[in-house]
């Protein structure tokens, strides 16, 4: 006779089921990563709205925002200030990249970090505030690299109004999901495991359509 499931797998289970189903479908244009089609913003108006786009219609940016930042709740970070250093490594590896210089393997160095906080969220043990930030640190500079191909080139007007534009909506995200679990974890703390679990499996089903997209690509 088959096991039953235990009941508090069952809605992770459902959460990377729908997830997978979702993702896949429209990974042929969230992987594609350009708000404007690939087109350079020429103006400080086409700068902001793609560097605004930009963390968000990239799913495995906008996964790992998400997850990284549910991390450091179910971590017990009570200082947010942790976010703040993936934003200032995004603003740092974007000017690298702008700046002409390229990364090998830069686009699945972003895949690495999505396995990376899909593991880190399935400890038992939370990983420490130091390690956390050096982890943070260097995921948002991957994270920036890949953002910087879509600057390449372009004057310095819209490649400023770009940095902020990603430098607000991540934070924005971050701060907001942080939030939002810091509130549900005091209210439910028996919650916390499910939140990391379903966390975790959204975040390896995003590893792997992305690694997909690229070996198909």
């Amino acid at each position: 006779m088959p096991h039953a499931m235990p009941l508090d797998t069952q809605p992770t289970l459902r959460t990377s089921q729908l997830w997978a189903a979702a993702a896949f479908t429209y990974s042929g244009t969230a992987l594609a990563h350009h708000p404007m089609d690939g087109a350079l913003p020429v103006n400080a108006w086409q700068g902001l709205l793609s560097g605004l786009g930009h963390p968000i219609i990239g799913i495995d940016h906008l996964v790992f925002l998400i997850a990284a930042a549910l991390l450091l709740a179910c971590a017990g970070v009570r200082r947010p200030a942790l976010l703040a250093l993936f934003a200032f490594g995004s603003l740092a590896g974007t000017l690298i990249h702008a700046a002409g210089w390229s990364a090998p393997l830069m686009h699945w160095g972003v895949v690495g970090t999505l396995v990376l906080v899909a593991a880190l969220l399935l400890r038992q043990r939370m990983p420490t505030p130091a390690l956390l930030a050096a982890i943070t640190m260097v995921a948002g500079g991957m994270h920036g690299h890949a953002f910087g191909e879509a600057i390449i080139g372009g004057e310095t007007s819209p490649l400023l109004a770009y940095l902020v534009g990603l430098a607000l909506v991540q934070a924005g995200l971050m701060l907001a999901t942080y939030w939002l679990a810091r509130r549900l974890l005091l209210a439910a703390p028996n919650a916390a495991r499910t939140l990391r679990l379903s966390a975790a499996g959204v975040a390896a089903v995003t590893a792997a359509i992305a690694g997909y997209a690229l070996l198909a690509g």
